[in-house]
């Protein structure tokens, strides 16, 4: 494990190498280990050359389908992961994102929260959560998809719009194939 961490810090110095090795089929908590940490550390590099384990746990479409609400009450959390530099004019960012299930929301018992480096960052849309909520459930994994922090651009006065939370993976296929989120 400590030759993965290794690797990873001369990929974030050096830009990835023109190939990886296939890497050996890794422990389910060693994958948990492995998913933490990559969602912790912003870990930012195209899905072909992350090892198949610290990939999203469902497909990505590269359409980016899906716009996470109730993103203006987690701004700072947004900001926090996004990194903004002071100079900078807007978020460009990827990474990973978690959906959490939260059947026991006293305000909806459907709803399903989006996480990034264990922050709330903000929710699927009601109907969107109320189909997939039970796969969610019901998944032997976490799962993760491919997500995309964009906007917060600088505005006349000085501030920063809103950074919206944008994610990729089609919910039908999720929803119908709930295999998906056990592929690993």
């Amino acid at each position: 494990m400590l030759n993965f961490f290794r690797r990873l810090s001369v990929l974030r110095q050096n830009g990835p190498p023109r190939a990886l090795p296939a890497p050996a089929s890794p422990s389910k908590s060693l994958r948990h280990s492995l998913k933490k940490y990559v969602a912790e550390s912003a870990i930012e590099l195209a899905p072909e050359i992350l090892p198949e384990f610290v990939t999203p746990t469902v497909s990505p479409t590269g359409a980016y389908l899906v716009e996470a609400v109730g993103k203006s009450f987690n701004q700072p959390a947004l900001l926090a992961i996004a990194g903004i530099p002071s100079g900078a004019d807007a978020v460009e960012w990827e990474g990973i994102a978690q959906l959490v299930a939260e059947p026991d929301n006293p305000f909806d018992p459907n709803t399903v929260r989006v996480v990034i480096q264990e922050m709330t960052v903000g929710h699927l849309p009601q109907d969107l959560a109320r189909q997939l909520q039970e796969t969610i459930l019901n998944s032997e994994e976490p799962v993760t998809v491919r997500s995309k922090l964009t906007g917060g651009f600088r505005l006349g006065d000085g501030t920063r719009a809103q950074i919206d939370v944008l994610l990729d993976f089609d919910p039908d296929e999720l929803a119908t194939n709930p295999g998906w989120t056990n592929r690993m």
